[in-house]
Parts: C-alpha cells; sequence; structure tokens
C-alpha cells in the first residue's frame, strides 16, 4: 500500500490484515470448514502482529508494514511491486501454456487473468504516459 502525506499506511495493512482474516473466518463458519477459518484467521492476526513488533527493527518489515516515507522506501517498493508483476506475468502465461498442454479447464481462468493483466498493464503505461 503506498502511503499518502507521511508515507505511512501502517494502519490501513493492519486492518486489511483483520478484516482480511474475519473474512477467512466467515467463509470457514458458513462453509462447515472451522478449522480453516481459524487458520486463516491465525495467520492473518500472526503477520499482523509481526509487522507491529518488527517494523522498526526491519527496514524491509517496516516497508511490508506499509511505511513508505521517503524516496528511497518508495523507489523500493515500487521496483518490488514491478519484479513482483513480471513474476506473475510469466506464471500466468506458463500456468495458461501447461493447462492447454495437459487439457485443463484452468486454461480458460489463465487466459482471462493473463488479459487482464495485459489489458492493466497497457491502461497504466497509457495513463501514466500522458499524467505521469
Amino acid at each position: 500500500m503506498a502511503g499518502r502525506g507521511n508515507g505511512s499506511s501502517y494502519v490501513g495493512v493492519i486492518v486489511v490484515c483483520v478484516v482480511a482474516g474475519l473474512a477467512y473466518l466467515g467463509i470457514g463458519l458458513a462453509t462447515g470448514q472451522t478449522g480453516f477459518g481459524l487458520v486463516g484467521l491465525a495467520i492473518m492476526l500472526g503477520y499482523a502482529l509481526v509487522l507491529t513488533v518488527f517494523r522498526h527493527r526491519s527496514e524491509a518489515v517496516g516497508m511490508l508494514a506499509g511505511e513508505t516515507t521517503d524516496e528511497r522506501r518508495r523507489d523500493l517498493n515500487t521496483r518490488a511491486t514491478a519484479f513482483t508483476g513480471s513474476v506473475l506475468a510469466v506464471v500466468l502465461v506458463v500456468g495458461f501454456m501447461v493447462s492447454l498442454a495437459i487439457g485443463s479447464e484452468l486454461a480458460s481462468t489463465f487466459a482471462w487473468l493473463a488479459a487482464l493483466g495485459a489489458v492493466a498493464y497497457a491502461a497504466a503505461l497509457a495513463w501514466l504516459s500522458r499524467h505521469g
């Protein structure tokens, strides 16, 4: 999460962790998979706890906690996001090809996700080239 103002979105990250944990719990309870729900909640609350305890001790953990408070951290966040997008694009294309090769029904899912990524990338380039 990119911060505004002072560059810190720590509270937002923690809120997302809690909401996601509660969503896991709700889904688990609604589907009769209470264990899944409790484990999902524990993982998300544990992640929030790790971020809270170690965000001032580790720069990387601080950035995961949403503390992109200076230009260097914002640049690192941008580069890490770009790297992640590149990895996911490769995974989607390879997943699509493998799904086609083995006749999996997942081929269309991979195709739609890859298409969505391509459209989002093209739209971002178009927008940023004019406004960024």
